[in-house]
């Protein structure tokens, strides 16, 4: 397994371009876009010459996915569907009360 840098894999179109790499060997959830550059662990043997390739260590992959922003995490699901809830049951009780069903 090797892991790599590439840089400018994003075309002009905004295509991705992998620089003649076989994306088949990648290693399923390895890849890391950061802008245009892209870190990723593949099982290819034989990298392809390309200036815009570097082979890096597994420490140096291994540090930048520890080092990577960690995103803000979705309100809980339960939290919003009880909240949606009683907004709900709210409104209904408003309905009512101008309706005149309650008292």
């Amino acid at each position: 397994m090797k892991s790599l840098k590439i840089i400018n894999w994003i075309t002009k179109h905004g295509g991705a371009d992998y620089k003649g790499l076989d994306i088949n060997l990648f290693i399923p959830g390895t890849q890391i876009y950061l802008d245009d550059v892209c870190y990723v662990q593949t099982e290819e043997i034989d990298i392809p010459e390309n200036s815009e390739i570097e082979v890096i260590t597994g420490a140096e992959y291994a540090s930048i996915l520890e080092n990577l922003p960690v995103p803000e995490q979705p309100e809980d699901m339960n939290s919003r569907m009880a909240a949606n809830e009683d907004a709900l049951a709210l409104l209904l009780f408003e309905v009512a009360a101008l309706k005149g069903g309650i008292a």
